[in-house]
C-alpha cells in the first residue's frame, strides 16, 4: 500500500500474483480507511471499474475489491 505518492491519495501495487498483474499499480474505490497504511501488505481479489482515478495520479487501473486480508 503506498500513501500520499505520486499525485495519489492511495494506491495498491501488485507484487505477486498473475504475472500480467506484477508491478501494476491499482487505486481502489470504496477502500476502508483501516487498510490506507503505508507499507501495509495486502492479499485481494479485484475487477477493473469504469470510475474515474483522481486528477493526476499515475495508474494502471481503477478496482473495486472483492475480498481483502492483511498479510503479516
Amino acid at each position: 500500500m503506498h500513501v500520499a505518492e505520486n499525485n495519489c491519495p492511495y494506491y495498491i501495487e501488485v507484487v505477486e500474483g498473475v504475472k500480467d498483474d506484477l508491478h501494476k499499480k491499482l487505486y481502489p474505490i470504496d477502500f476502508k480507511d483501516n487498510y490506507k497504511k503505508k507499507g501495509l501488505k495486502l492479499s485481494f481479489v479485484y475487477t477493473y471499474s469504469k470510475a474515474m482515478s483522481p486528477e493526476n495520479c499515475s495508474i494502471d487501473g481503477v478496482v473495486v475489491l472483492d475480498s481483502v486480508q492483511v498479510i503479516q
